[in-house]
């Protein structure tokens, strides 16, 4: 794995879109609030000889939670590939931040209001 610099465009791109994507999740369920990025805080790459796609690890945080994700993300052709709630994992504890969620799959992602 090789080191990506978190400032890199695809970076950028890619945690935004992943946010958003955890922002859709969360859209039937009022209580939770909308996430923002906070901060990137790492992206590597998994070189995988004779691939035409690329596998990365993104590790960022979001507001208003302060919650830290990891994220194993697919390039192909330039284009993320679907996502889905498995993906992501938090890497710092939510207890407290979830009582409004019964959903097990959105605890990690949900910030109740």
């Amino acid at each position: 794995n090789a080191p990506v610099n978190k400032s890199n465009e695809m970076v950028i791109d890619a945690v935004n879109r992943i946010v958003g994507f955890m922002n859709a999740e969360l859209k039937p369920y009022p209580s939770c609030a909308v996430l923002m990025v906070k901060a990137i805080d790492g992206a590597w790459q998994y070189v995988e000889p004779d691939a035409n796609d690329k596998h990365f690890v993104m590790s960022f945080s979001v507001s208003p939670s302060n919650a830290k994700f990891e994220v194993y993300v697919t390039v192909v052709s330039g284009e993320i590939q679907p996502l889905s709630i498995d993906h992501i994992s938090r890497t710092n504890m939510y207890k407290g931040q979830d009582g409004c969620m019964n959903v097990l799959d959105l605890k990690k992602i949900c910030y109740c209001m």
